[in-house]
């Protein structure tokens, strides 16, 4: 069932994404298609290799409502209990915000932050009420880089620059050992890529990541997809000053940028 459903998510696009929910529909089943009659073998249980394989599928096509179901399916935890939540299925669900032909920014940055709080609580055993309780205990592992740079991507593509950058100045300031203020604050440490794209933003804004004032939540270095994926977005949006400072910003923090970036 897994490789047939990843044969689909890896076919030359679009993604056999129907073909591949039939195939889950009909492995899952404990009756045979033809006549109603009990399988030999019984129904198949999905694991989260499955379920990371219909995601793909999905975010391939863009197709947000699908991935968005598919993931609230999985949180609930009724359906499929033994199944982990981990990074790359959020990872996935965001990318098909990014992929879709309208992005969608506010989906991609809630599952984000969503995805961040829920395998924090669950690797540290935290359970805010009993309706919480199962969902805390099938996760695994935190939120990395892939989930942060594909919600840039997705601000990047829908043309909002600012928020692109000021999510990257975000990641810069709460992946340090610093105090958790605001990438916007003038009280900021002088900290080299903080400074040279603080005058892009604008003063106030709302924070991006909400829970970088809990203890023990960790937000990844950005890495040079991060950067790269910012200066397209100043790119598209023909803000040359802008670009300049990502780019010193990303020379100040140890990234090489590649040719395509230069």
């Amino acid at each position: 069932m897994n490789s047939a459903i990843d044969a689909c998510a890896r076919s030359h696009p679009p993604a056999r994404q129907s073909t591949a929910l039939d195939i889950f529909e009909c492995a899952i089943s404990p009756l045979n298609r033809e006549d109603g009659t009990k399988k030999a073998g019984g129904a198949l249980s999905p694991n989260v290799f499955t379920f990371g394989s219909l995601l793909a599928c999905c975010a391939r096509n863009g197709d947000i409502a699908a991935s968005a179901e598919l993931l609230r399916v999985l949180e609930a935890g009724e359906e499929y209990p033994d199944v982990a939540l981990n990074e790359v299925l959020y990872s996935t669900v965001i990318s098909a915000c990014e992929r879709a032909d309208v992005p969608d920014v506010e989906l991609a940055l809630e599952v984000l932050n969503r995805g961040v709080r829920t395998l924090y609580e669950g690797s540290k055993g935290v359970v805010v009420d009993d309706k919480e309780r199962k969902m805390k205990a099938r996760t695994k592992g935190t939120m990395g880089v892939v989930g942060y740079n594909a919600a840039i991507s997705a601000m990047a593509r829908s043309g909002r620059w600012k928020m692109a950058v000021q999510l990257l100045g975000e990641m810069i300031l709460h992946s340090r050992s610093s105090p958790k203020t605001s990438v916007l604050s003038r009280s900021n440490p002088n900290f080299g890529p903080l400074e040279s794209i603080r005058d892009n933003l604008d003063d106030p804004v709302r924070p991006l990541l909400q829970h970088t004032d809990i203890a023990g939540v960790t937000v990844p270095k950005p890495d040079g997809v991060t950067f790269g994926t910012v200066l397209a977005a100043c790119e598209r949006a023909g803000e040359w000053d802008g670009l300049l400072n990502v780019a010193r910003a990303a020379t100040e923090y140890g990234i090489d940028l590649d040719g395509m970036a230069l």
